[in-house]
């Protein structure tokens, strides 16, 4: 279309002369031709595929865990309570992870984001003091 509005008053002999059309020789100039016209089509392929392939990826390497195990509580725990619940968790923990290795699993998730949170109002260096307690607990 833009071809016929640059040639309205040109005549027979320059619509249709010898050599006028472009002819693409080289692989050099047939790659940068192409570029030039779908390079934005390419890169949004490309991010595409990267995107489908990190999800594919991700599906079939998670790993799953064998157990949940979660404390659900809103309030905070008094420090007098703090360690009889210790000793409680500490006879607790090891009959389920003698369990859970009889059983085979090698994997276990403690709570969730939420149960990993501390309750409004409670001192953050406190909470964070409570889950290494648990933690070092859980370790033993």
């Amino acid at each position: 279309m833009a071809r016929e509005r640059y040639l309205l008053h040109a005549g027979e002999e320059e619509i249709n002369r010898a050599g006028a059309e472009i002819t693409l020789k080289t692989k050099k100039d047939k790659w940068n031709n192409f570029w030039f016209y779908h390079k934005t089509h390419v890169i949004v392929a490309a991010i595409a595929v990267l995107f489908v392939a990190y999800m594919v990826y991700d599906m079939v390497t998670k790993v799953h865990p064998d157990y949940n195990i979660a404390i659900l509580t809103s309030q905070t725990i008094p420090s007098d309570l703090s360690d009889q619940l210790a000793e409680e968790m500490e006879k607790y923990l090891h009959g389920v992870f003698s369990r859970i290795q009889k059983l085979g699993g090698t994997i276990v998730v403690f709570g969730s984001g939420k149960c990993r949170s501390f309750p409004e109002g409670m001192d953050f260096d406190e909470a964070f003091r409570q889950l290494v307690d648990s933690f070092r607990l859980v370790g033993k």
